[in-house]
């Protein structure tokens, strides 16, 4: 029966815990995207929003769910050019 390596507990560990890392990087990531995102995007859309639904608050909220709910699914899905 030929030697088959085994990796120590430390190891395991290390290897499980790349994933993690992994998720943490991507998700710093997408967080800095969508942070740029809102630096450069938001006023023209806060604007257009406040436009088409005439309500300041309503806008405002409206911006903000939007840009969580991007943030949700970037880290989800990856971030795509979606303009």
């Amino acid at each position: 029966m030929p030697d088959t390596p085994h990796r120590s507990h430390d190891e395991q560990r290390a290897g499980a815990a790349a994933p993690a890392r992994l998720r943490e990087d991507t998700t710093d990531r997408v967080r800095a995207r969508v942070d740029a995102v809102y630096r450069t995007d938001a006023q023209r859309v806060l604007a257009t929003l406040i436009r088409l639904l005439g309500d300041f608050d309503l806008a405002e909220q409206a911006l903000h769910e939007a840009f969580t709910v991007a943030l949700e699914q970037w880290s989800r899905q990856g971030v795509r050019a979606y303009y």
